[in-house]
């Protein structure tokens, strides 16, 4: 995110993806990350952001049931831990579906 109106909007951010995947022939598959980074942003005594550590995983996968029914899954988890205290946050998404082929 760069702003050049506002410089507390202004930050460098440096994370690693680590992944792995599996597929198969009778349609399962399963896909999971985890992302560790930091954030850190530009401007000193920022009053608006602060810096922080992020750690970001992720799982995502299909798997077929009997009578053309697949059962869908995604969950993502994304804590950070800043360095003001009182910023720190988790975001966690789970989403699971049933698809039935006719």
């Amino acid at each position: 995110m760069l702003c050049r109106s506002f410089p507390e909007e202004r930050y460098r951010e440096i994370s690693c993806v680590l992944a792995a995947e599996i597929m198969r022939s009778d349609g399962f598959w399963l896909s999971l990350s985890y992302e560790p980074g930091f954030r850190h942003y530009a401007l000193d005594g920022n009053g608006l952001y602060s810096d922080f550590y992020l750690n970001r995983l992720s799982a995502m996968g299909s798997l077929p049931l009997p009578a053309g029914t697949t059962l869908n899954m995604l969950v993502t988890h994304e804590p950070e831990r800043h360095s003001r205290r009182e910023d720190n946050f988790s975001v966690t998404l789970v989403s699971i579906d049933i698809t039935k082929s006719f």
